[in-house]
């Protein structure tokens, strides 16, 4: 499989900066930052992150996207990807 993420901030305006980051990437543009982590590896390229990776019978990986204000505030600990589904999938049967 393969994933892309080409984000554009500003109205399509301005082009982000990648730097790795704990279990995944960061885009910064502006005053904006995203963060994606993943289990799998993500390589950076000119202006895009991408992980190209298999999954097999059984297997399951997981990805986080979150976009918080790039300054001001240290980002906060996000519970692993299948945590967060399961509370949304809770979510929406209750």
């Amino acid at each position: 499989m393969q994933l892309e993420l080409v984000p554009r901030f500003e109205y399509g305006l301005t082009v982000p900066h990648f730097r790795s980051a704990d279990g995944g990437v960061i885009a910064l543009a502006g005053a904006d930052e995203i963060h994606l982590r993943s289990d799998v590896r993500i390589d950076i390229g000119d202006g895009l992150a991408e992980a190209r990776f298999e999954v097999g019978s059984g297997v399951r990986h997981g990805f986080v996207l979150q976009h918080r204000p790039a300054f001001g505030r240290e980002p906060g600990n996000l519970p692993a990807a299948q945590t967060l589904l399961n509370e949304t999938i809770a979510g929406w049967t209750s």
